[in-house]
């Protein structure tokens, strides 16, 4: 089940997690025992695993977390796809309509989501200082963790609407009131390739739905659920998670050095984001009002932005694939956005922008 590291088993002593004599630690007895019973049953134990992430320990004289630390720090021979089973239930629990379902998935998600932000600097180097990440070293278990946060997404940018929000997981507050663990849960989330790919896109999608609510409500004459504040802080949190695991594989190659290196020389994240991020609530914004209306009024200079159908094209993929510039498409939907249906939204649109801003400058 899993790989031997000589040295670095005994390195992982750092951490707590091991220890070094002829026989596992009860952390580790712990772990392979929940790992064996979920590939002998062909899923996890929920109850078991539920109780683990809020806080309960599995047996005497190892602490929940020391579990949770063994499990995610252990270099499985598989790339982390039988631990990560532990995990993969979260997701679509959250979407239960039967309460105590997705309250439990909830509950789940806030106990991993706090372990992966309060260790996010040993994640992202399991061995120690200028070290792979768990990304890099358990791959498919970090993919189901990103599966079984995204339905969370929203709530980690303070979204609370039902609808929205899913259940059971808590809006930040208190002594992180603007998402600081968030951005260390993106990071982590973010050193595999393809998880960080499933995280942006489903942050793409929770944009969207924040931007129609507020589209209608404008529309409708309602006062939005949420708005652009929560929007705002959404893609700030998006894109300081993947710069920061980023930047930490720059230590890797370089060290601490201040400042990281610029150019070639600095890593960048696994997935281009950034060209579409800053023409997102553009996009968003105009989709929903062609939603609501079943059209979105433009003149000749802007109809390469305009499928046959009179529709708009798909443009985050067409951004993605550089056929359009982020930088003009954002411009260009500003001025459609401001002339539609004799400039009905050029006044809410720059409150909007108003306040993604502030969102967006929330996040450290």
């Amino acid at each position: 089940m899993k790989s031997s590291v000589g040295g670095v088993l005994c390195a992982a002593l750092v951490a707590g997690l091991v220890a070094c004599g002829n026989g596992p630690s009860p952390a580790q007895s712990a772990a392979d025992d929940l790992v064996e019973r979920a590939v002998a049953a062909g899923s996890a134990d929920k109850a078991a695993v539920h109780g683990l992430l809020t806080g309960h320990a599995p047996r005497e004289g190892v602490t929940a977390d020391q579990v949770l630390g063994d499990l995610l720090h252990r270099h499985w021979d598989d790339d982390g796809a039988a631990m990560g089973m532990l995990f993969s239930w979260i997701g679509p629990d959250a979407k239960s309509s039967d309460p105590v379902v997705a309250a439990r998935a909830g509950e789940s998600a806030t106990g991993l989501a706090r372990y992966l932000g309060d260790h996010v600097a040993d994640l992202l180097n399991l061995d120690g200082p200028r070290t792979a990440s768990v990304g890099q070293v358990n791959p498919k278990a970090i993919q189901q963790i990103g599966v079984a946060l995204t339905p969370f997404i929203a709530n980690m940018a303070g979204v609370r609407s039902p609808g929205i929000a899913a259940a059971g997981f808590p809006a930040p507050g208190g002594s992180d009131p603007v998402g600081r663990n968030a951005v260390n849960v993106f990071a982590v989330v973010g050193s595999d390739k393809d998880s960080a790919q499933h995280f942006v896109d489903a942050t793409f999608a929770v944009a969207g739905v924040i931007a129609r609510e507020w589209v209608f409500a404008e529309l409708d004459h309602r006062a939005a659920a949420e708005g652009p504040y929560q929007y705002g802080v959404l893609c700030r949190i998006l894109d300081r998670g993947l710069t920061a695991e980023a930047d930490d594989r720059t230590r890797d190659e370089f060290g601490d050095t201040s400042p990281l290196p610029v150019g070639n020389k600095r890593q960048q994240p696994y997935v281009e984001y950034d060209a579409v991020v800053g023409a997102l609530p553009e996009i968003t914004i105009a989709s929903a009002i062609q939603s609501h209306n079943g059209f979105i009024g433009h003149d000749a200079r802007y109809t390469y932005l305009f499928g046959d159908d009179g529709q708009l094209r798909d443009l985050i993929q067409l951004i993605r694939a550089g056929a359009l510039s982020g930088q003009v498409v954002e411009g260009d939907l500003v001025n459609v956005i401001s002339s539609d249906s004799n400039g009905r939204m050029r006044a809410p649109y720059l409150g909007f922008h108003n306040g993604y801003q502030q969102g967006w400058d929330a996040v450290e």
